[in-house]
């Protein structure tokens, strides 16, 4: 480990006791007036810099606050140059970097300063082909040469400017690009130090973090944004209780119309798949806000799971009429194709979201899941290590490789890659029935049988693994213990509709019966058999089975009866 992350790192009893650890409970307390000043002051210095999507996001959260309005803060512009820095910001929104740094250079001001180096950033990521890849050595040789030349200017600038957080920010993103994430995590941790407020630093500081022990490391302020950013992170990683009780603090504490943190509520329900909840608040937020566009892939993932053919094609439609060059529009129409049935345009918009977000994580998981459904198996192979990639804690990339390799009649490789994703997602039933079926295809049935117990212990979210169990069971010749389990399953989906796993069950169960001679018991399964048409013929077999039996064991009581006269006689 580098030595920037580890200056960021505690090692002694005394730092312990001057900075909070982030893995312990939240304490902060929100005096929402005070928060309510902090933001309006601070949003106009992002105006001011062009830190347009902190001025968003604080401005959303501002509009949320059910506090009184304080006048407008004012803030200190430098006159004699005030034009020509207002001709400048005005440029920048508008991507005329190069003529917006003209302006800026004979201004020393901070904010000018801040604003030149933001403008040579934007106009290397400006000038950067969409399609990085594809690169020549020359051109990626200019692009990281002018990456690192502008690097070392900030260097020079922090040495004499040690506090300038706003620096620190655009440090780390450049170190980003440099592929220094040791570097970008101290320079983002000392961007939020300074100042708190900065949102674009702590999301970016979500995107480099892929587990706990990571988070654990970083020296993050005591201040109330650091819930906001907890509540994403934990999310992220998989975290989902942890978020859920800091974004549930969030919302009991006045942030309870925040868009963001009712958004990420959902996220997370979602991510422990109570999908009702989950509906309910998407739903509400597009009541509340419904030309707001983040988030809605993860929306119409579960219309898509609950086939809710009619919701996704109304939000497929009013997404893509709101802003159908949007990676999140895509990513929603791609998902209405795929429920259509067209996966081979699915793919397309899934491809189409990821060239507009080269970083779009769930775009590509998506498309991975198209590719497998048109057999393109070396597509969907490349869609989700790319996604593995960006962000190793998302499960559904190291699944989908192991369904994809499961298909590929690859066992040992899809074992591998379901253990990757049981790994995120221990509680989730369905990364342990999969590790099951591979277990059972490599005939290692002790480790499929433990897998099929601990999916039950742990939940059984699709009400499956009782059922492979019994079959294994049965399969394995262990008669006793598959008739207790499909005693058990009878007894668990007793009043649900009705399903192959009833017939099995029943099947099992009467023929169990006939042999152990409990006919009584048999002839109820044998007439449930009769239910369905896979085992009618089979359940009036065994009736009539019964029946002969039945008689067998009468006459044999008459004649026990009759020779109990005799000898009395």
């Amino acid at each position: 480990m580098s030595s920037f992350l580890d200056s960021f790192i505690r090692t002694t009893d005394t730092e312990k006791s001057t900075i909070n650890t982030v893995d312990e409970s939240s304490f902060f307390c929100y005096d929402l007036q005070t928060i309510k000043s902090d933001i309006k002051k601070f949003v106009i210095e992002c105006g001011l810099r062009n830190l347009n999507e902190t001025k968003k996001w604080l401005t959303e959260l501002n509009y949320c606050l059910d506090v009184e309005d304080e006048d407008l803060p004012e803030v200190e512009i430098d006159e004699e140059n005030y034009e020509t820095y207002l001709m400048a910001n005005t440029l920048f929104p508008i991507h005329e970097y190069a003529r917006s740094s003209y302006f800026l250079k004979p201004i020393k001001t901070d904010r000018a300063v801040f604003l030149n180096f933001l403008c040579m950033y934007k106009m290397l990521e400006q000038n950067k082909p969409i399609d990085f890849t594809d690169m020549n050595t020359t051109t990626k040789w200019d692009y990281y040469s002018c990456l690192k030349k502008l690097n070392e200017i900030l260097s020079v600038h922090l040495e004499e400017h040690e506090e300038d957080g706003f620096m620190y920010y655009l440090k780390g993103m450049v170190s980003i690009k440099l592929g220094n994430k040791n570097a970008a995590l101290y320079l983002l941790c000392k961007a939020v130090n300074y100042l708190p407020l900065l949102w674009q630093a702590w999301n970016e500081l979500t995107k480099l973090i892929d587990d706990r022990v990571t988070l654990s490391k970083l020296n993050l302020p005591a201040h109330w944004m650091k819930d906001f950013f907890l509540g994403q992170t934990y999310s992220k990683i998989q975290k989902n209780d942890d978020a859920f009780n800091i974004l549930c603090k969030l919302y009991d504490n006045g942030f309870s119309k925040s868009h963001f943190v009712l958004s990420r509520i959902a996220a997370v329900y979602h991510n422990k798949r109570d999908i009702n909840n989950a509906l309910n608040l998407f739903k509400r937020l597009q009541i509340e806000d419904p030309f707001r566009i983040e988030d809605l892939d993860t929306y119409s993932n579960l219309l898509y799971v609950n086939e809710m053919k009619k919701e996704l094609a109304y939000l497929a439609h009013h997404v893509f009429s709101v802003n159908r060059y949007s990676a999140e529009a895509c990513c929603v129409v791609g998902n209405y194709f795929s429920l259509r049935g067209d996966h081979t345009k699915a793919a397309a918009y899934f491809q189409r979201a990821v060239k507009l977000n080269s970083n779009y994580v769930s775009a590509l998981i998506l498309r991975g899941h198209e590719f497998m459904e048109v057999k393109n198996a070396r597509g969907a192979i490349t869609s989700y290590r790319d996604a593995i990639a960006m962000n190793p804690q998302d499960y559904r990339a190291w699944y989908g490789l192991g369904q994809t390799y499961e298909i590929l009649k690859l066992p040992n490789y899809s074992l591998h890659y379901y253990k990757r994703a049981q790994l995120i997602r221990p509680d989730d039933s369905r990364m342990l029935i999969a590790m099951a079926e591979v277990y059972e295809k490599l005939n290692r049935f002790d480790e499929a049988l433990r897998c099929y117990k601990r999916a039950r212990n742990v939940g059984d979210v699709d009400s499956d693994a009782l059922s492979r169990l019994a079959r294994l069971y049965t399969e394995l010749g262990n008669e006793d213990e598959a008739a207790s389990a499909y005693k058990q399953l009878v007894k668990e989906i007793e009043g649900t509709p009705f399903s192959k796993d009833y017939a099995d069950a029943y099947r099992y169960l009467a023929y169990h019966h006939v042999k152990l001679n409990q006919l009584h018991l048999a002839f109820q399964f044998a007439q449930l058999c009769l239910n369905f048409e896979e085992t009618k013929e089979e359940g009036k077999t065994l009736l009539k089975e019964i029946a002969i039996r039945r008689d067998i064991e009468e006459h044999k009581n008459i004649e026990n009866h009759h020779s109990s006269e005799l000898f009395n006689i």
